[in-house]
């Protein structure tokens, strides 16, 4: 479980990161692009643990990113 709270938690650092290269900030990339922002900044911050794999696909795909999901043995 730990390993899973460690991907998201790179996931989101590494979202804000892109965001914030192309935006001047989480609220204008949320205007821009029709998301609600309080939903964007809790996933961002981590105050939500859980987001569908189709919000964090959606959310790269409207910074011009793919999302891979990588199974190791």
């Amino acid at each position: 479980m730990q390993e899973c709270l460690d991907l998201l938690a790179s996931y989101r650092k590494e979202l804000k990161s892109e965001i914030l290269k192309k935006y001047p900030s989480v609220e204008k990339f949320c205007l821009a692009n029709g998301y609600n922002k309080g939903t964007v900044g809790r996933i961002l911050n981590g105050k939500r643990r859980t987001a569908s794999l189709k919000t964090l696909h959606d959310l790269a795909a409207a910074l011009d990113l793919k999302m891979e999901i990588v199974l190791k043995k």
